[in-house]
Protein backbone atom coordinates (compact mmCIF):
# COMPACT_ATOMS: atom_id res chain seq x y z
CA UNK A 1 0.00 0.00 0.00
CA UNK A 2 1.19 3.50 -0.83
CA UNK A 3 -1.32 5.99 0.63
CA UNK A 4 -4.34 6.37 2.90
CA UNK A 5 -7.22 8.85 3.26
CA UNK A 6 -9.74 9.10 6.09
CA UNK A 7 -13.34 10.24 5.58
CA UNK A 8 -14.52 9.11 9.01
CA UNK A 9 -13.81 6.40 11.58
CA UNK A 10 -15.79 3.89 9.52
CA UNK A 11 -14.85 5.14 6.06
CA UNK A 12 -11.16 4.88 5.19
CA UNK A 13 -9.43 4.19 1.88
CA UNK A 14 -5.94 2.83 1.22
CA UNK A 15 -4.42 2.40 -2.24
CA UNK A 16 -1.39 0.79 -3.83
CA UNK A 17 -0.85 -2.12 -6.16
CA UNK A 18 -0.51 -5.89 -6.44
CA UNK A 19 1.62 -7.94 -8.83
CA UNK A 20 0.59 -11.09 -10.67
CA UNK A 21 2.70 -14.12 -11.59
CA UNK A 22 3.86 -12.36 -14.77
CA UNK A 23 5.07 -9.38 -12.70
CA UNK A 24 2.40 -7.09 -14.11
CA UNK A 25 1.11 -4.50 -11.66
CA UNK A 26 -2.56 -3.89 -10.92
CA UNK A 27 -4.14 -1.10 -8.88
CA UNK A 28 -5.29 -2.07 -5.40
CA UNK A 29 -7.95 -0.18 -3.45
CA UNK A 30 -9.07 -1.37 -0.02
CA UNK A 31 -11.74 0.08 2.27
CA UNK A 32 -12.30 0.09 6.04
CA UNK A 33 -15.95 0.12 7.12
CA UNK A 34 -15.32 0.39 10.83
CA UNK A 35 -14.96 -3.35 11.36
CA UNK A 36 -12.99 -4.92 8.51
CA UNK A 37 -10.83 -4.10 5.51
CA UNK A 38 -12.08 -5.31 2.11
CA UNK A 39 -10.86 -5.02 -1.46
CA UNK A 40 -12.96 -2.77 -3.70
CA UNK A 41 -12.54 -3.71 -7.38
CA UNK A 42 -10.77 -0.99 -9.33
CA UNK A 43 -10.23 -0.62 -13.08
CA UNK A 44 -6.87 -1.29 -14.70
CA UNK A 45 -5.36 0.01 -17.93
CA UNK A 46 -1.93 -1.57 -18.34
CA UNK A 47 0.65 -2.24 -15.63
CA UNK A 48 -0.84 0.27 -13.18
CA UNK A 49 0.21 1.53 -9.75
CA UNK A 50 -1.67 3.91 -7.44
CA UNK A 51 0.49 6.22 -5.32
CA UNK A 52 -1.96 8.72 -3.82
CA UNK A 53 -5.54 9.03 -2.57
CA UNK A 54 -7.70 11.78 -1.07
CA UNK A 55 -11.38 12.06 -0.29
CA UNK A 56 -13.81 14.96 -0.60
CA UNK A 57 -16.68 12.87 0.78
CA UNK A 58 -17.84 9.26 1.03
CA UNK A 59 -19.02 9.38 -2.57
CA UNK A 60 -16.20 11.53 -3.93
CA UNK A 61 -12.73 9.97 -3.65
CA UNK A 62 -9.75 10.32 -5.99
CA UNK A 63 -6.74 8.05 -6.44
CA UNK A 64 -3.79 8.75 -8.73
CA UNK A 65 -0.75 6.98 -10.11
CA UNK A 66 0.62 5.76 -13.40
CA UNK A 67 -0.07 3.23 -16.15
CA UNK A 68 1.80 1.71 -19.09
CA UNK A 69 5.00 1.18 -17.06
CA UNK A 70 5.26 4.79 -15.87
CA UNK A 71 4.50 6.30 -19.27
CA UNK A 72 1.05 7.81 -18.61
CA UNK A 73 -0.82 9.41 -15.74
CA UNK A 74 -3.69 7.52 -14.12
CA UNK A 75 -6.63 9.00 -12.17
CA UNK A 76 -9.57 6.99 -10.87
CA UNK A 77 -12.68 8.19 -9.03
CA UNK A 78 -15.00 6.60 -6.47
CA UNK A 79 -18.63 7.73 -6.73
CA UNK A 80 -19.90 5.88 -3.68
CA UNK A 81 -20.49 2.63 -5.56
CA UNK A 82 -17.70 2.07 -8.07
CA UNK A 83 -14.21 3.11 -9.08
CA UNK A 84 -13.89 4.38 -12.65
CA UNK A 85 -11.04 5.71 -14.77
CA UNK A 86 -11.17 9.43 -15.52
CA UNK A 87 -9.05 10.66 -18.46
CA UNK A 88 -6.02 12.66 -17.30
CA UNK A 89 -3.53 14.71 -19.33
CA UNK A 90 0.16 14.09 -19.92
CA UNK A 91 2.89 16.61 -20.59
CA UNK A 92 4.98 15.44 -23.53
CA UNK A 93 5.93 11.94 -24.58
CA UNK A 94 8.25 11.10 -21.68
CA UNK A 95 7.15 9.20 -18.60
CA UNK A 96 4.33 10.94 -16.72
CA UNK A 97 3.58 9.85 -13.15
CA UNK A 98 1.27 11.21 -10.45
CA UNK A 99 2.39 10.64 -6.87
CA UNK A 100 0.08 12.79 -4.78
CA UNK A 101 -3.45 14.16 -4.77
CA UNK A 102 -5.21 16.73 -2.56
CA UNK A 103 -8.90 17.58 -2.69
CA UNK A 104 -10.37 20.91 -1.60
CA UNK A 105 -13.86 20.41 -3.03
CA UNK A 106 -15.65 18.35 -5.67
CA UNK A 107 -14.58 20.88 -8.30
CA UNK A 108 -11.15 21.69 -6.88
CA UNK A 109 -8.69 18.79 -6.80
CA UNK A 110 -4.94 18.82 -7.43
CA UNK A 111 -2.55 16.02 -8.39
CA UNK A 112 1.23 16.28 -8.72
CA UNK A 113 4.14 14.24 -10.02
CA UNK A 114 6.61 14.52 -12.85
CA UNK A 115 6.67 14.74 -16.64
CA UNK A 116 9.89 13.02 -17.65
CA UNK A 117 13.13 13.87 -15.90
CA UNK A 118 13.15 17.59 -16.65
CA UNK A 119 9.82 18.88 -15.39
CA UNK A 120 7.42 18.65 -12.49
CA UNK A 121 3.75 18.05 -13.24
CA UNK A 122 0.63 19.56 -11.66
CA UNK A 123 -2.90 18.90 -12.91
CA UNK A 124 -6.19 20.34 -11.66
CA UNK A 125 -9.74 18.97 -11.64
CA UNK A 126 -12.38 21.67 -12.07
CA UNK A 127 -15.40 19.41 -11.73
CA UNK A 128 -15.49 18.51 -15.40
CA UNK A 129 -11.95 17.70 -16.57
CA UNK A 130 -8.31 17.48 -15.55
CA UNK A 131 -6.02 20.18 -16.96
CA UNK A 132 -2.28 20.77 -16.74
CA UNK A 133 -1.31 23.87 -14.75
CA UNK A 134 2.24 25.19 -15.36
CA UNK A 135 4.78 24.79 -12.58
CA UNK A 136 7.77 27.13 -12.26
CA UNK A 137 11.12 26.71 -13.97
CA UNK A 138 13.20 27.56 -10.92
CA UNK A 139 16.58 26.45 -12.32
CA UNK A 140 17.21 25.84 -16.04
CA UNK A 141 19.85 23.27 -15.11
CA UNK A 142 17.64 21.23 -12.79
CA UNK A 143 16.79 17.64 -13.68
CA UNK A 144 15.17 14.61 -12.02
CA UNK A 145 12.45 16.96 -10.80
CA UNK A 146 9.50 15.35 -9.06
CA UNK A 147 6.67 16.44 -6.77
CA UNK A 148 5.50 13.69 -4.42
CA UNK A 149 3.57 15.06 -1.45
CA UNK A 150 0.77 17.63 -1.54
CA UNK A 151 -1.50 19.25 1.03
CA UNK A 152 -4.43 21.62 0.50
CA UNK A 153 -5.07 24.01 3.38
CA UNK A 154 -7.57 25.97 1.29
CA UNK A 155 -8.30 26.68 -2.37
CA UNK A 156 -5.62 29.36 -2.47
CA UNK A 157 -3.17 27.80 -0.03
CA UNK A 158 -1.72 24.55 -1.39
CA UNK A 159 1.77 23.16 -0.93
CA UNK A 160 3.69 20.37 -2.61
CA UNK A 161 7.08 18.81 -1.93
CA UNK A 162 9.64 16.62 -3.68
CA UNK A 163 13.21 16.84 -4.92
CA UNK A 164 15.51 17.66 -7.85
CA UNK A 165 19.14 17.46 -9.02
CA UNK A 166 21.38 20.11 -10.60
CA UNK A 167 23.91 18.01 -12.59
CA UNK A 168 26.48 20.79 -12.94
CA UNK A 169 26.68 20.79 -9.13
CA UNK A 170 27.07 17.00 -8.96
CA UNK A 171 24.50 14.29 -8.36
CA UNK A 172 23.28 15.53 -4.98
CA UNK A 173 19.50 15.74 -4.58
CA UNK A 174 17.87 18.89 -3.21
CA UNK A 175 14.55 19.36 -1.46
CA UNK A 176 11.84 21.00 -3.58
CA UNK A 177 8.80 22.88 -2.28
CA UNK A 178 6.23 24.82 -4.29
CA UNK A 179 3.08 26.72 -3.29
CA UNK A 180 -0.17 27.61 -5.06
CA UNK A 181 -1.44 31.10 -4.26
CA UNK A 182 -4.77 30.81 -6.06
CA UNK A 183 -3.35 31.94 -9.40
CA UNK A 184 0.12 30.46 -9.87
CA UNK A 185 2.52 27.84 -8.62
CA UNK A 186 5.62 29.38 -7.05
CA UNK A 187 9.01 27.94 -6.15
CA UNK A 188 9.77 28.32 -2.43
CA UNK A 189 13.38 27.75 -1.30
CA UNK A 190 13.74 24.98 1.29
CA UNK A 191 16.73 23.92 3.39
CA UNK A 192 19.05 20.99 2.75
CA UNK A 193 21.65 19.16 4.75
CA UNK A 194 25.00 19.89 3.13
CA UNK A 195 26.84 17.25 1.10
CA UNK A 196 23.86 14.89 1.28
CA UNK A 197 21.00 13.69 -0.84
CA UNK A 198 17.86 15.39 0.43
CA UNK A 199 14.42 14.11 -0.55
CA UNK A 200 10.91 15.02 0.56
CA UNK A 201 8.16 12.40 0.35
CA UNK A 202 5.28 13.96 2.25
CA UNK A 203 3.89 17.28 3.44
CA UNK A 204 1.03 18.32 5.71
CA UNK A 205 -0.19 21.42 7.48
CA UNK A 206 -2.17 22.67 10.46
CA UNK A 207 -5.12 25.10 10.37
CA UNK A 208 -2.89 28.00 11.43
CA UNK A 209 -0.70 27.48 8.34
CA UNK A 210 2.23 25.68 9.93
CA UNK A 211 3.74 23.22 7.44
CA UNK A 212 5.62 19.98 8.04
CA UNK A 213 7.52 18.12 5.31
CA UNK A 214 9.27 14.78 5.78
CA UNK A 215 11.71 12.67 3.79
CA UNK A 216 15.25 11.33 3.93
CA UNK A 217 18.80 12.62 3.89
CA UNK A 218 22.07 10.77 3.44
CA UNK A 219 24.96 9.87 1.17
CA UNK A 220 25.36 6.96 -1.21
CA UNK A 221 26.31 3.60 0.31
CA UNK A 222 25.43 4.75 3.82
CA UNK A 223 22.21 4.45 5.85
CA UNK A 224 19.74 7.24 5.23
CA UNK A 225 18.43 9.43 8.02
CA UNK A 226 15.06 11.00 8.55
CA UNK A 227 14.61 14.56 7.32
CA UNK A 228 11.96 16.84 8.81
CA UNK A 229 11.31 20.42 7.72
CA UNK A 230 9.01 22.92 9.40
CA UNK A 231 7.71 26.20 7.99
CA UNK A 232 5.98 28.62 10.32
CA UNK A 233 2.95 30.63 9.13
Amino acid sequence: MEAISVVSANDIWAVGYSSDSSFNNHPLTIHWNGATWSIAPSPSVNDDILFGVDAVASNDVWAVGRSFQEARTLTIHWDGSNWSIVPSPNDGSEDNILFGVAAVASNDVWAVGNAGSLATLAIHWDGAAWNIVPTPVFDPNATSQVLIGIVALSSGHIWTAGQYIVPIEGSVQHTLTESWDGSNWNFVPSPNKRNSNNRLHGITGTPDGTLWAVGTTGVFARPERTLILRKNP
